[in-house]
């Protein structure tokens, strides 16, 4: 079986999904993972297949817009201001999904960060 996991975040959000990976890798399956870029190494090292996502959440906090968080005047602005930042990458994100998607997968497996898109695709597909 084909398996795809789709994960985004930090490494503390991809590096479970390597081991469930490698796991089910030595079940027979044939397994990828959707990350973003600076976690290809890793995935690769387990002996997974990647899929690169376009969107890094560490490249949008450290951009113009990530900044601006850290200068929030209160909890309800930075909120706004998050719900902003996500409406701009989420686009991105759901199209790179899709894509990693569209290259062959049986089965996807999505992390808690990724789940609304992939479960909107599974719904579609």
């Amino acid at each position: 079986m084909r398996v795809l996991i789709v994960t985004a975040g930090s490494w503390g959000d991809v590096a479970p999904y390597t081991g469930l990976g490698v796991r089910l890798r030595s079940e027979g399956h044939r397994v990828a993972v959707a990350t973003h870029g600076r976690f290809e190494q890793a995935v690769t090292a387990h002996g997974l297949e990647f899929r690169a996502l376009p969107v890094d959440p560490r490249q949008e906090l450290a951009s113009h817009n990530g900044q601006q968080l850290a200068r929030a005047a209160s909890p309800p602005v930075e909120m706004v201001k998050v719900a902003r930042m996500v409406r701009a990458f989420l686009p991105r994100l759901s199209r790179g999904i899709a894509d990693a998607v569209r290259q062959g997968a049986d089965v996807v497996l999505s992390s808690t960060v990724t789940d609304p898109v992939c479960a909107v695709l599974g719904e579609a597909l």
